[in-house]
């Protein structure tokens, strides 16, 4: 079984996009991102690893999540966490 990855990305130009997805590494995560076309042209992307122990884990896979589900979980925007980062 592989591990679990919060891929965040922004392209500067719209609002930031959150998916989980499940692979060994982050090069696979980062290519199942593209084939199933979660990354845009000009975006920046984050890969952070997500430990089953943390309240991320249980949001759902292999979709684009919504601001309420994961500020369900208590989750935080980089933002909130360090305003510099936003």
């Amino acid at each position: 079984m592989g591990k679990t990855w919060w891929l965040s990305f922004a392209d500067g130009n719209s609002p930031g996009r959150v998916v989980l997805l499940d692979g060994e590494d982050e090069v696979v995560v980062h290519v199942k991102a593209h084939t199933m076309r979660f990354y845009r042209p000009g975006d920046e992307l984050l890969i952070l690893p997500v430990r089953p122990d943390d309240p991320e884990y249980a949001l759902p896979r292999n979709r684009w999540l919504t601001k309420e589900e994961i500020a369900s979980v208590g989750a935080q925007r980089l933002g909130d966490i360090d305003p510099s980062l936003s």
